[in-house]
C-alpha cells in the first residue's frame, strides 16, 4: 500500500495485523515504521516502546525508535537509542548509518561527513541499503552523492524505495529538479509534492 502511495491505508492493515498478532515484535515495528512515514512520531513512537516492553532485545525497534525521536528533534534519546542497537549488535552497519545520520541531524555534519567516507572507504566496507547511505547524505547536505545512493537503490531494484515518497529524512531533497525528475512519481503522496 505503501509502494501505491496509500500510506493510511497502510497503517489501517498495519493496525488490523497488530490486532491479529499483538506480540509480534516484526508486526509492532511495522505499524511504529508505517506511522512514521505518515509523520505521527508520537504515535510511531509509542508503538516502538510497547515493541520494546515485550522484546527489550529487538534491534530494529530500538533503530526506528531512534529515528523517530530524531525527527521529534530529541537527538541525545536517538544516540541513546542507537548505542542501545549497537550494544545488542556490535558494528550493525544500518545502525553506524543511523548514527551517522543522527550525527549530521544534530549539526554536526562535517564530523558525519568524515565517518560516512571513512566508513565507505574501507575494505569491504559496509553492507547497508543504498537507501540509508542516501538518508545520510541528504541530511549531510551532498545531494550529488545522496542521488548517486538512490540510483544505485534504482539500479538494484531495492524494495526500500517505495518508502521514499512518505520518508521525512529525504524532504532536503524534494525540492531538487534531479530529484523530482528521477523519483517524483505521478500521484506521489502529498507529502512529497
Amino acid at each position: 500500500l505503501l509502494g501505491m502511495g496509500r500510506g493510511e491505508e497502510a497503517v489501517g492493515v498495519a493496525k488490523r495485523a497488530q490486532e491479529l498478532d499483538p506480540v509480534s515484535p516484526s508486526v509492532q515495528t511495522s505499524l511504529a515504521w508505517s506511522l512514521f512515514l505518515m509523520r505521527r512520531n508520537e504515535e510511531s513512537a509509542a508503538e516502538c516502546k510497547r515493541a520494546l516492553e515485550l522484546y527489550p532485545d529487538f534491534i530494529p525497534a530500538h533503530q526506528l525508535l531512534g529515528i523517530v525521536y530524531g525527527e521529534m528533534n530529541d537527538g541525545a534519546a536517538a544516540l541513546t537509542e542507537f548505542s542501545e542497537a549497537e550494544a545488542l549488535e556490535r558494528d550493525n552497519p544500518v545502525t553506524l548509518m543511523l548514527m551517522m545520520y543522527e550525527l549530521a541531524r544534530s549539526g554536526k555534519k562535517a564530523e558525519a561527513r568524515q565517518a560516512l567516507q571513512g566508513a565507505l572507504a574501507r575494505p569491504g566496507s559496509l553492507v547497508v541499503p543504498d537507501y540509508y547511505i542516501a538518508a545520510a547524505w541528504t541530511e549531510i547536505g551532498d545531494k550529488a552523492k545522496a542521488m548517486e545512493s538512490l540510483k544505485r537503490a534504482e539500479q538494484h531494484h531495492s524494495n526500500w524505495l517505495i518508502y521514499l515518497p512518505f520518508d521525512p529524512r529525504f524532504d532536503g531533497l524534494r525540492s531538487d529538479p534531479a530529484f523530482r525528475a528521477a523519483f517524483q512519481k505521478a500521484g506521489a503522496p502529498k507529502c512529497c509534492a
